[in-house]
C-alpha cells in the first residue's frame, strides 16, 4: 500500500536508508538491474542513498559498494557508519573491550556459533568455521558466512590480546529438532537482562548483540544530523527485527511485503517484496 503520508512527504525526501538482506538484495543476494537504475535516478536527483545493514563493511557485496554515487554505509546494525570516500568511520558505537569480553564469556557457555564484528571485519573461532553446516539457512547464506569470516584460534584471546572494541556479536543456533533453536531462549534471556545490550534478530532466527545505543535508528539520525538532513526528510526501508528502530526513527518507514510481522506493524508504507524489486518500486513513487 502507498498511503497518504508518502504523497505528502515524498517531494521532501533527501536521504533513503536501505537494508540489504531481504530488502535491497533479492533471493540470489544480488541487486537487480532495475533497482540499480532506479537508485541511479535517485542519486542524480540529489537523494543520499545509504545501505543500512547488519553486515560488517567488508561483508557488503562488491556490487553494493560500487553502486554509483553511494558514499555512506550504515553497518553492524548502526554500531558504525563508514565513509567510502574518506576510507574511515564517521561514527562508531562499539562495545568497549572489557564489556565485550564479559559478554563473550557468557556466550561461550552455550552451544552456539559466535561471530565478532570488529573494525569492518568478522571473526570466528577456527574450530567453529564449519559450524554453519549445522544451521538451517540457505546454501547462499552459508557460502556468504563461510567466505566473509576470518578464523582465529580463540575469539576471546584475540580480542583480549589486541584490546579490541567490538561492533557486534552475531549468534547463530542449530535446530533443536522440535521447531526451535538450541540455547536460543537462554541467550535471549541473558541479553534482555543486560541493560547495556541491544538484542535483535537479523534473520534465520539468529540474535545480534550491540551496545544498547547502537541501533540502525540512532545511527541513521546521527548521519542525518551530520549531513544537515532532518528526520522528516529521511525514508528507511527494511524487513527484519534489526530494521525496526530504523523504520521508527525515519520520517517514513517502509516495510517490504516479505517483512517480519513486527516490522509490518509499525511501517507507514508497505512495498512489494524483495523478489519483486520492492525497493525500486517504492523509490519510483518518490521520484514521480
Amino acid at each position: 500500500m502507498i498511503i497518504d503520508c508518502l504523497e505528502k512527504k515524498k517531494t521532501n525526501i533527501r536521504l533513503i536508508a536501505i537494508d540489504l538482506d531481504g530488502t535491497l538484495l533479492n533471493q540470489e543476494k544480488k541487486v537487480s538491474e532495475k533497482t540499480k537504475e532506479v537508485l541511479r535516478q535517485a542519486v542524480q536527483k540529489g537523494i543520499v542513498i545509504v545501505p543500512a545493514t547488519g553486515r560488517h563493511y567488508h561483508g557488503i557485496p562488491k556490487e553494493v559498494i560500487e553502486l554509483e554515487g553511494i558514499r555512506y554505509f550504515l553497518t553492524t546494525n548502526g554500531a558504525a557508519v563508514y565513509d567510502k570516500r574518506q576510507k574511515d568511520y564517521l561514527y562508531e558505537d562499539a562495545m568497549p573491550c572489557a564489556f565485550a569480553l564479559q559478554v563473550l564469556k557468557e556466550l561461550m557457555k552455550y552451544d552456539i556459533l559466535v561471530d565478532a564484528f570488529i573494525n569492518g571485519d568478522a571473526f570466528r573461532k577456527e574450530k567453529d568455521m564449519d559450524y554453519i553446516q549445522k544451521l538451517q539457512i540457505s546454501d547462499v547464506m552459508k557460502e556468504f558466512m563461510r567466505k566473509s569470516r576470518k578464523g582465529v584460534p580463540s575469539l576471546y584471546d584475540y580480542i583480549l590480546k589486541n584490546q579490541l572494541d567490538v561492533h557486534k556479536f552475531t549468534l547463530n543456533f542449530k535446530p533443536d529438532g522440535h521447531g526451535g533453536r538450541v540455547d536460543r531462549e537462554k541467550v535471549l534471556q541473558f541479553a534482555e537482562k543486560e541493560k547495556k545490550l541491544a538484542c535483535v534478530c537479523g534473520g534465520f532466527c539468529n540474535l545480534e548483540l550491540t551496545n544498547a545505543t547502537a541501533t540502525k535508528g540512532n545511527a541513521l539520525l546521527k548521519l542525518g544530523n551530520m549531513l544537515g538532513i532532518d528526520r522528516e526528510q529521511i525514508m528507511a526501508i527494511g524487513d527484519s527485527g534489526n530494521d525496526y528502530a530504523m523504520l521508527q526513527a525515519a520520517g517514513i518507514g517502509v516495510a517490504m511485503e516479505n517483512a517480519d510481522q513486527q516490522v509490518l506493524d509499525i511501517a507507514d508504507v508497505i512495498t512489494k517484496s524483495n523478489k519483486e524489486d520492492g525497493v525500486a518500486y517504492i523509490i519510483q513513487q518518490c521520484l514521480q
